[in-house]
């Protein structure tokens, strides 16, 4: 089906499951967030899953680039339809992505925002997720907060820490972990010991 006719059906209230939600946030700017959703989106696919990204900014900026899906006062929706760009929601796409989308919400209404946007989301496919306040709405499958190698942390950031799965470093050119170690089994995420 495709996304325009997902859309099209659409009820008022979806029902939305998040086990097939990977999170990951982030200390702050230029942690490798983005870059880590890459590999991870890249190992999934590569593993003949299929993946869609999501970009969550807690900031509203006029968005002309991608297909708008919603926009209202409170948050735009919109597909990412380019990946020659260095915007994080068109590096996932090109990472591999089947779909890549960016939304733009204030935190006040960021559960409205994301229920609607999950709704899209088939149950068959892994969703990597960007965003650093998803998690105070939603416990995902899993969860990885990146950090750069002794840096002091924000109480906002140690909140959300003490919240992940998997904590990762990252000194600027490499992780202290490998996405290789991560599969798939039964739609959840698992390591490698």
């Amino acid at each position: 089906m495709s996304m325009i006719n997902q859309i099209r059906k659409l009820k008022t209230s979806p029902k939305v499951s998040y086990e097939n939600i990977i999170l990951i946030a982030g200390a702050g700017q230029n942690v490798g967030k983005t870059t880590f959703a890459c590999d991870l989106i890249k190992k999934l696919k590569n593993s003949n899953h299929q993946v869609y990204a999501l970009k969550i900014s807690p900031h509203i900026h006029k968005n002309s680039a991608n297909r708008i899906i919603f926009e209202d006062e409170h948050f735009s929706l919109s597909l990412e339809n380019r990946v020659d760009t260095n915007k994080d929601s068109s590096r996932m796409l090109a990472a591999g992505a089947a779909e890549s989308f960016f939304l733009q919400v204030n935190d006040e209404y960021l559960k409205k925002a994301f229920e609607y946007t999950a709704s899209l989301f088939p149950k068959n496919v892994v969703v990597v997720v960007e965003s650093g306040g998803l998690r105070k709405i939603l416990k995902p499958n899993y969860f990885f907060f990146l950090q750069r190698r002794g840096e002091a942390l924000k109480e906002k950031s140690a909140a959300n820490k003490a919240l992940a799965n998997q904590i990762v470093e990252f000194d600027g050119e490499m992780f202290d972990y490998s996405i290789e170690q991560l599969f798939l089994k039964d739609g959840l995420l698992n390591m490698n010991d």
